[in-house]
């Protein structure tokens, strides 16, 4: 069973909404090839996190609340460097485009791939991921959009405990498989969860309402029928974070 208010009644009806309403609108985002890349690269991780969401959403309702996270995990990067696009624009853009052949070029030479290397541009590299949240989330407390301390909270929450629970092979990651059989202990087929994985997907649909405005934006499509259709996702994760979040404790 979910922990989650209302989520049969209206909040997982209103994600599905907002990933359709999403859907519709991505093809709205578009524009010539003269122009500079932040909108098309944020359009892009946009419809990143869209698609991540609705894997979230599948393993929910196959019942495997154990997957969630490890996709969970992957939906934060995506947003998080879809946002710094929008924060730090052009530098961004080429910073991301410096570091794409030589990612590339690293694992041509390390699985030794018979292809060509890409040809490498010379400038700065990206930052790291958690350098990436930290500009995020100054940008978003500078624009009263967030909280000190609360996108990093977020990120070190996710990252660390999908690191320790479902993306690395730690013994966290196993021991949902096994059940105490009184002398005997037995191996389940299905790892046992203390929650259906509601609350993660719920973590992630405002994520998407959140990178959606700003691109709509940057495009210059309407954002009504996107904050009407988030509003009851984005009140409840408010609520929830005022209880869970960095600022709870103080």
């Amino acid at each position: 069973m979910n922990e989650i208010p209302g989520w049969d009644e209206e909040i997982h009806g209103s994600i599905t909404a907002l990933v359709a309403l999403v859907g519709d609108r991505l093809p709205l985002l578009t524009t010539s090839e003269d122009n500079p890349l932040v909108r098309q690269y944020a359009a892009a991780y946009l419809a990143r996190v869209r698609r991540l969401v609705m894997g979230i959403d599948l393993l929910y309702e196959a019942g495997m609340p154990d997957l969630i996270g490890g996709l969970l995990r992957i939906c934060l990067e995506a947003w998080i460097v879809g946002m710094w696009v929008l924060c730090v624009r052009e530098d961004a853009v080429n910073r991301l485009i410096v570091e794409h052949p030589l990612r590339s070029n690293r694992l041509i030479d390390k699985a030794d791939l018979p292809v060509e290397p890409l040809e490498e541009i010379e400038g700065r590299q990206t930052p790291s991921l958690a350098d990436m949240a930290r500009a995020v989330e100054a940008t978003l407390v500078e624009e009263g959009d967030g909280h000190a301390g609360e996108l990093m909270w977020s990120y070190e929450l996710v990252y660390g405990g999908e690191s320790n629970a479902g993306v690395h092979a730690s013994l966290a990651s196993i021991l949902g498989h096994l059940e105490d059989q009184g002398n005997r202990v037995a191996v389940l087929a299905t790892r046992a969860e203390a929650n259906d994985g509601s609350g993660k997907l719920l973590w992630a649909a405002p994520l998407l309402a959140m990178l959606a405005r700003r691109v709509f934006l940057e495009f210059g499509v309407g954002v009504e029928d996107l904050d009407r259709t988030a509003e009851p996702v984005q009140r409840l994760a408010v609520e929830l974070n005022e209880h869970l979040g960095p600022q709870a404790g103080e």
